[in-house]
């Protein structure tokens, strides 16, 4: 999670795969001052939940993709 926070310096930062890691809802809200994020696949993310999901769509309403198989704990 805190790893994302270096990333987030990024303006140009359109497409992030965070597949097989241990992000969680916290480290998407250290994303946040990416803009222009487009693409986001979290496939096998364990520690994402609907909250997260629900902060992403918020947070970017330019998110065009999001890949989320394989994560049996987010629920509707």
């Amino acid at each position: 999670d805190e790893g994302l926070k270096a990333l987030s310096q990024r303006s140009n930062l359109h497409r992030l795969h965070l597949d097989n890691t241990r992000v969680s809802d916290r480290g998407l809200k250290n994303l946040s001052p990416c803009p222009g994020l487009t693409h986001l696949s979290m496939v096998d993310c364990p520690d994402i939940t609907g909250d997260g999901i629900r902060f992403a769509l918020k947070t970017w309403p330019g998110l065009a993709f999001i890949e989320l198989g394989g994560n049996t704990t987010i629920k509707a």
